[in-house]
């Protein structure tokens, strides 16, 4: 088992998962062996074998918050959010203070659209933890989903006093701008996010929508085209585009009014 540790530790997995799996043949009632090898499949990107040695970890020792856990993050890297907040959930009702637990219970809530029971959740890790970006970040996310925006936006600037550089918080913060009609501010802080992290799709997709406010039509389709070249498989980016081909249509010669 030490052997294998050291070897996880060094991310050589075959050699760790060797390791584990003797130890397991060795000691067939050790849930730990399962659970190492479970790790070591994981950090590996091998999920099904993870799956399966967490499950062989769990049928020794049911109650063990640590494999719960590391079986809910196997199964929410495969976008399956409803039995993966059931993992999680378990592990909370064992150890309620895991605040990790109980984030990633309340991603998946979040996830399954159940955003009150995420608000409510991320709060309690919020508060537990008001220094951590994460913590205020997620919070300021979960409010905004709900609708809070005044709240959101005043969780979105904690989050950048401990980051100030984090391009998603400002993009967060521009879309509570958005949802006040301040578009000029609101497009400044797109550009923000935008300056520190080129990239950020979501906020050229907010900043299309301040520019778009401010009846700045040939701009907001600038940003709108940015978004899509940078991500064009994003649901986000899918949805403006066919949003834009839509108006097109609608505005070529001939076209059919839809009113």
């Amino acid at each position: 088992m030490q052997n294998g540790k050291a070897l996880l530790d060094q991310k050589s997995y075959a050699q760790a998962a060797v390791a584990f799996q003797q130890a397991a043949e060795a000691k067939p009632d050790s849930f730990e062996a399962f659970l190492e090898l479970g790790k070591t499949f994981s950090r590996a990107g091998d999920s099904d074998r993870a799956m399966r040695s967490f499950f062989d970890s769990l049928r020794v020792k049911p109650k063990n918050p640590e494999t719960r856990c590391e079986l809910g993050l196997v199964m929410m890297r495969s976008g399956n959010w409803d039995e993966a907040g059931g993992q999680f959930k378990q592990a909370l009702d064992m150890v309620p203070t895991d605040n990790a637990a109980r984030a990633n219970y309340a991603t998946c809530v979040e996830h399954l659209g159940y955003v009150d029971e995420a608000v409510e959740q991320f709060k309690i890790v919020a508060t537990a933890q008001p220094r951590s970006f994460d913590a205020l970040y997620n919070y300021a996310v979960a409010l905004q989903l709900k609708g809070e925006i005044e709240q959101s936006a005043d969780y979105f600037k904690k989050s950048l006093a401990i980051d100030p550089n984090n391009s998603l918080a400002y993009m967060g913060l521009g879309k509570c701008f958005i949802a006040r009609k301040d578009y000029k501010n609101a497009a400044l802080i797109e550009k923000r996010a935008i300056q520190l992290f080129p990239n950020n799709h979501l906020a050229y997709i907010a900043l299309g929508d301040a520019y778009e406010g401010l009846g700045l039509k040939s701009d907001s389709l600038e940003a709108y085209r940015k978004a899509i070249q940078i991500s064009p498989k994003d649901p986000v980016c899918k949805l403006q585009l066919e949003k834009m081909l839509k108006q097109k249509t609608a505005s070529a010669p001939g076209a059919l009014s839809t009113r």
